[in-house]
């Protein structure tokens, strides 16, 4: 794909991806016919076909002009149920929208001609696809044609190899009145629904990061996108380029990012090690060596900034800056709390939340005795905890032992749950909901059941009353369930054989 200054065109629609070549090159056995073609102008027409939720990816191999994408990157083009076709340059991260397509098949090949239009012109990108019996892969010729000011770079070619990839594993369900995105977390998006294989991740919206670990336990991440406005000293300074480290190889379970201030990854490893990393900060990837091994899990709430390790399973401070050390007073007077034996962990406030490994009941112990903030107490008659889902937010979220959804407040007086959701929970998350303001708060929790059905609704905090009860497609046949930080947002992790 040229368009390296091309104009980009975003829209907010459903993020349920399928490939419009993939489409294109089976057409024919779909019901349609050899030779067919087809234009949408503005929005791009649905197509027909068994392939929707996949995507296409080109390996350049030979680039053609110094205006083609640099040999050996992928680009990605993907085709949506709702029509909306879109592409990705690997070297900007810039997402592109056509206008408007045409395409042609017949047999094992197929030619797809891609339009930009704007008040400057048109510009075109032409891939004519050469697939092999099975045609999910092949060869490819590329053209482009990229004439449109202030953004003209001239044409392009290049050839390459091709492979329509497998459905992925991850879904986004978009409210309708979701906020509007950036173009970094639109990006960051759209690279969560390129994956097959999402097992756990974590993403913060303060500096559109994020980094997850795939189904091998491998890392992917952007702690800090290459170009970013930074703050320096509270001054806005102008866009730097920061080197963006690559996050550790190995095996990891869990991961997390401390977002404040610097965003910093961090990654527990299946050795029981710890891994922290930062691309704003220009640090490379290290392990926390103040820690007692091994760590076991890092506490919800905390970004990372709070483990539980040791053979005894106690709670511990990480030091998340190379050669900063640990605050030794706070670490005295959480080891004063003699908590040990944790299984499930969460920060809520000056509230730490914890389970033992054995009975599974829930504690709270007080983080700052002489804060104002509020202690969030226990809820009476609670059944022991099998997962808590809890945040910056005014209460708490938890699943039972029993497969139950709970949720109480700070003063620890149970919250409704809705009738879809109250039983046989496998996954749970909570965030803001995009019509928070200041007259009126309101949070979103979202749950996926054991057989697969995922479930979203609201709390209005203002009588904390449950209201918009969804059960979107989107989040159909899912294992797991994050409520993103940017509200409206949520993305579905789909059951393997989804």
């Amino acid at each position: 794909m040229n368009n390296k200054g091309g104009r980009v065109n975003y829209g907010r629609r459903s993020w349920r991806f399928a490939v419009l070549m993939a489409v294109t090159l089976v057409f024919a056995g779909c019901g349609g016919s050899d030779g067919e073609s087809s234009s949408g102008s503005g929005q791009n027409v649905s197509f027909p076909g068994s392939l929707v939720g996949e995507r296409i990816e080109f390996t350049v191999t030979d680039a053609k002009t110094a205006n083609s994408v640099a040999e050996g990157l992928v680009i990605v083009y993907d085709f949506s149920s709702d029509g909306r076709v879109q592409g990705t340059n690997p070297e900007t991260g810039r997402v592109l929208e056509p206008t408007r397509y045409e395409y042609s098949a017949s047999g094992n090949n197929a030619v797809i001609t891609l339009f930009y239009d704007d008040e400057f012109g048109t510009r075109f990108e032409e891939y004519q696809l050469q697939g092999k019996e099975n045609i999910l892969s092949g060869t490819y010729d590329y053209e482009a044609v990229v004439t449109s000011p202030p953004d003209a770079t001239g044409g392009g070619a290049a050839s390459g190899t091709y492979v329509i990839v497998p459905p992925n594993n991850a879904s986004f369900y978009e409210a309708k009145n979701a906020s509007a995105l950036s173009e970094d977390a639109e990006s960051i998006l759209q690279k969560m629904t390129r994956r097959n294989d999402i097992a756990n991740v974590s993403m913060t919206g303060q500096r559109d990061a994020y980094v997850a670990v795939d189904a091998n336990g491998a890392l992917f991440a952007d702690t800090s996108l290459k170009e970013r406005r930074v703050v320096r000293d509270d001054m806005l300074q102008p866009e730097e380029t920061v080197t963006l480290p690559y996050p550790p190889e190995g095996t990891f379970s869990e991961t997390a990012l401390d977002s404040a201030g610097v965003p910093t990854a961090t990654a527990l490893a299946g050795d029981g090690r710890y891994w922290f990393w930062s691309g704003d900060a220009n640090y490379d990837p290290r392990i926390d060596p103040t820690l007692p091994s091994p760590v076991h899990s890092i506490i919800k709430g905390t970004g990372g900034g709070m483990v539980i390790a040791g053979a005894d399973r106690r709670p511990y401070y990480a030091c998340l800056t190379p050669d900063s050390g640990c605050a030794s007073a706070a670490q005295d007077e959480l080891d004063a709390l003699g908590i040990e034996d944790v299984g499930l962990a969460a920060v809520v406030g000056r509230s730490l939340f914890y389970t033992d490994t054995v009975n599974r009941a829930l504690r709270v112990a007080d983080l700052d005795p002489g804060s104002s903030g509020t202690l969030v107490p226990i809820p009476p008659g609670l059944d022991p905890i099998a997962q808590l889902a809890v945040g910056r937010f005014p209460f708490v979220v938890a699943i039972t032992i029993n497969g139950k959804v709970v949720a109480w407040d700070y003063d620890g007086g149970y919250l409704d749950v809705p009738a879809e959701a109250q039983s046989n929970a496998m996954d749970i998350s909570a965030g803001i909901n995009p019509a928070s303001g200041p007259d009126v708060r309101k949070y979103d929790v979202a749950m996926v059941r054991e057989d697969g059905i995922g479930v979203v609704w609201t709390y209005n905090w203002n009588d904390q009353s449950v209201e918009d009860v969804r059960m979107p497609e989107e989040g159909s046949n899912s294992k797991g369930v994050v409520v993103t930080p940017y509200p409206g947002h949520i993305l579905f992790l789909k059951k393997s054989d989804g």
